[in-house]
């Protein structure tokens, strides 16, 4: 590489660069060498993705295939969990990172900091493919790092890392589309559906579907455009565009089809089959919410889910895309955008019960929020566009235009802080001693719930507060722009500084726990996590996990009070009849929720339980005659009575015409099935119930793998 190369791509590398190291500095408290300084990442990254990632990392070391998991609600596919993504690529290279030892949990926190910048990598080539100037592309880019899609969802990996690799697909086939030898073309086809794949892979459907809906229709657009451009084309550069598509599609469907096929088979047995629009209209963006456009932080309401913060100046910018004509992809985003909010706002909106009754796949997810990425993908995008507009020279209309928003973001401001005066009078009204240690704790990276109205506006205010600060720092920006101030490089830097202190001021603490993961123990229930902290609390947690270990193997363990972390008993290695999985199979949960109407010992018959899990207050035993074989301050363990001997559970993956079975194969040798004694539920009844009920349950053909002795491949629980 010749001097003048390096030269005209050092600002691109030094780009680049930027936008890897902002992720770690930002959340520098997870990777702390102080341990006091560290924080853990909360949410479904703590419950349930690292714990099943540690899973599959094990069964990697041992050289197994990650096809079942015997510990989970008494047995669940795992590789039909399209959640549990095995074979998504960084999964792949974090696993060969820690090849020989255990995956820790600040390792798969920096696993999904890093997705942060591969997401914010993937737009800044988008932009500068399209042209885009270096500088105009690294605010978008940062603008995207931090969005409030990004910093709600962190902890649901799954989301994150599918999301991340829109813009890059995105980037890839714009360079399929534009290459003009065909060998050019296919590479280029090729790397887009690798990335496709990879988004496919990383597991969750529901935010796929949006990703490949904006894909198709960011083709379309492509295909129109292509079309106008050279309406006398050859047939073959008229279909150059949806050719390269859908060679894509193919390449990322079979690459993505050792996830697909089995997701497919598990989704149609599963809770989400057939779901009701009721369901789906679950977690709609509220409209009130869209006051976190501007504060992320008003009164508590921008949970997880509904986390749209997109920035201050981003909005600007994204305005003066429309306001001073430029790129022609506008258009498209600016349609996208709209179509986004729609979609998010699910019930609110009629359109939205058209989208569930005729797209394909939305009457199979909920919580519409979601589709708000979109939006704010686009107005990233919109937002580069614009500060290249203001880069660039203006002409004497542009800065009429450019006048009138100066204008509107100057009322803006004084209307916000007529408003913060009402917000302090108000605090002050409500105001009560909360004690020293709250105003100790109140920082961006710990923080206190907030209790009562004084604690909620605090927070609130500091909150507005902030935005106001911004809102002021971008209006001067535009302002010393209109008026020639500051333009050209220092411009740029100090729209960089902006951007930054905008998206990424509220990133850090949302969702994190105060506590060291190398040290940290800690119960989950109800969705909620509680650190424990105490030395004998945490010896009594490890005694109650190294009883278990003791356990015979075939029975399982009922921990529906939640003394352990459910989804925890992978990385326990004991199986529970318990635990939580949006994809439980619909015929398991019909048995043991719906029909019929079992008692506690029946289903724990069912389901081969043996011992029971109670909370350390419960003073009765689950079961008449249940024996006590530990007692300490987390929690009770019973071994039941009478213990199971011949129930296992299984699903239609059996060869058998049925496809749910009861199987009971007691151990009594010598004795053929018919004469195998009756199964007791309330005076001997449960017989009786199948036999009316459910008459295929009791043909003696579908318990004929009961005296083979071994244990089936499909089966949940061991043959004995």
């Amino acid at each position: 590489m010749n001097l003048k190369r390096l030269k005209l791509i050092t600002p691109d590398l030094l780009a680049l660069l930027l936008l890897m190291v902002l992720p770690p500095l930002v959340f520098w408290q997870a990777w702390s060498p102080n341990s006091a300084d560290r924080v853990m990442f909360g949410g479904d990254i703590l419950m349930g993705a690292y714990p099943t990632r540690l899973f599959v990392h094990r069964l990697f070391e041992m050289g197994a295939a990650p096809l079942w998991n015997p510990y989970q609600l008494g047995g669940m596919p795992l590789l039909g969990d399209v959640q549990v993504a095995p074979y998504y690529l960084p999964n792949l290279l974090l696993d060969l990172l820690y090849r020989g030892r255990d995956l820790s949990y600040i390792a798969f926190e920096m696993l999904v900091i890093a997705h942060y910048a591969l997401g914010a990598v993937f737009l800044y080539a988008y932009l500068r493919g399209l042209g885009v100037r270096t500088a105009a592309a690294l605010i978008g880019a940062i603008g995207f790092e931090f969005n409030g899609f990004f910093v709600g969802h962190r902890g649901h990996y799954n989301m994150l890392a599918v999301v991340v690799w829109l813009p890059g697909v995105l980037w890839l086939l714009d360079h399929a589309w534009r290459a003009t030898w065909p060998r050019q073309r296919l590479a280029w086809a090729v790397l887009a559906g690798l990335a496709l794949s990879q988004m496919v892979m990383a597991g969750h459907p529901q935010v796929t579907l949006y990703c490949a809906l904006t894909i198709t229709g960011y083709c379309g657009y492509r295909w129109v455009l292509a079309l106008r451009q050279a309406p006398h084309a050859r047939w073959r550069e008229r279909l150059r565009v949806p050719a390269l598509f859908v060679l894509t599609g193919l390449i990322a469907a079979g690459i993505a089809a050792v996830a697909l096929l089995p997701a497919a088979e598990l989704l149609g047995r599963s809770l989400r089959d057939n779901l009701s629009y009721d369901f789906t209209t679950q977690y709609s963006l509220l409209p009130r919410d869209f006051v976190g456009l501007l504060v992320p932080e008003f009164l508590g309401w921008s949970g997880t889910e509904f986390r749209i913060y997109a920035g201050i100046l981003t909005l600007f910018l994204a305005t003066v895309a429309f306001l001073v004509p430029g790129r022609p992809e506008r258009t498209f985003f600016g349609v996208a955008m709209v179509i986004a909010l729609i979609t998010a706002l699910g019930g609110f909106t009629v359109l939205h019960g058209l989208i569930y009754r005729f797209v394909p796949g939305f009457s199979s997810i909920r919580v519409s929020t979601r589709a708000f990425y979109i939006a704010n993908l686009a107005l990233s995008i919109l937002a580069a566009f614009g500060a290249e507009k203001l880069l660039a020279v203006l002409r004497e209309q542009d800065l009429r235009r450019l006048r009138y928003l100066v204008r509107g973001a100057g009322a803006l401001l004084v209307v916000a802080l007529l408003l913060g005066a009402v917000l302090y009078t108000f605090l002050l009204r409500n105001y009560q001693p909360v004690g020293e240690n709250f105003f100790k704790a109140e920082s961006l990276f710990s923080r206190l719930p907030a209790t009562n109205p004084f604690m909620l506006l605090t927070q609130t205010a500091n909150a507005y507060l902030l935005f106001v600060l911004l809102l002021a720092a971008s209006t001067v920006l535009l302002w010393a722009r209109l008026h020639g101030q500051l333009t050209g490089r220092p411009w740029a830097l100090a729209a960089l500084v902006v951007m930054f202190l905008d998206v990424a001021t509220f990133a850090p603490y949302h969702d994190t726990l105060k506590a060291d993961p190398e040290t940290a123990h800690f119960t989950i229930k109800n969705y909620a996590t509680t650190m424990i902290t105490e030395t004998w609390q945490i010896s009594d947690q490890q005694q109650l996990i190294a009883q278990l270990h003791q356990l015979p193997d075939g029975l399982r363990v009922d921990n529906a009070a939640e003394v352990l972390p459910d989804n925890y008993s992978a990385v326990y290695q004991t199986p529970f009849a318990t635990g939580y999985n949006i994809l439980d199979l619909q015929e398991r949960f019909t048995l043991l929720k719906q029909w019929p109407k079992l008692s506690n010992p029946v289903w724990r018959d069912l389901m081969n339980v043996g011992y029971v899990l109670t909370a350390p207050g419960i003073a009765d035993p689950p079961e008449p005659d249940a024996r006590l074989l530990l007692e300490n301050s987390q929690g009770k363990l019973w071994a039941r009575a009478q213990q199971p001997s011949y129930a296992h559970f299984s699903t239609s993956i059996r060869p058998a015409a049925l496809s749910l079975a009861i199987n009971w194969l007691l151990s009594v040798p010598g004795q053929t099935l018919a004469t195998q004694p009756s199964v007791d539920m309330d005076q001997k009844q449960l017989q009786a119930t199948l036999k009316q009920q459910w008459p295929a349950a009791v043909d003696p053909a579908l318990y004929t793998i009961g005296k083979t002795g071994v244990r089936s491949p499909v089966d949940i629980g061991d043959v004995r």
